[in-house]
């Protein structure tokens, strides 16, 4: 196993742990903050790390870039750096999660 696969292996359960101790502090009241609201505002790093996992373990690209791309615009639009009505965005642009995916099956079947 390469260094890429160890890194990929270990995206999830770091994850996880980390989530746990945000939880265990929380409901030791050792940190003074809402964790759900947060955990909203927040829950497109998910779609990152899942996009990370995604081009560690193999040759995709265009999904994983794309995925970061909409988690990317997300977060923004979640913190107000931009005025954008992500879900209604999401709603017209969907059709481009179908031309990455299609391009990334394409693009990989010709590779391996």
């Amino acid at each position: 196993m390469n260094t890429r696969e160890r890194l990929a292996n270990a995206i999830w359960p770091l994850i996880l742990i980390l989530a746990g101790v945000v939880l265990l502090l929380a409901n030791l009241d050792l940190v003074d903050a809402n964790i759900w609201e947060i955990a909203v505002d927040l829950w497109p790093l998910l779609v990152v790390a899942a996009a990370l996992n995604m081009l560690l373990l193999g040759g995709s690209i265009f999904l994983p870039l794309t995925l970061i791309a909409f988690a990317a615009a997300f977060l923004l639009d979640n913190f107000n750096v931009v005025d954008w009505q992500m879900w209604e965005a999401l709603g017209r642009l969907w059709p481009f999660l179908l031309i990455a995916l299609g391009l990334d099956v394409l693009i990989t079947a010709r590779l391996f």
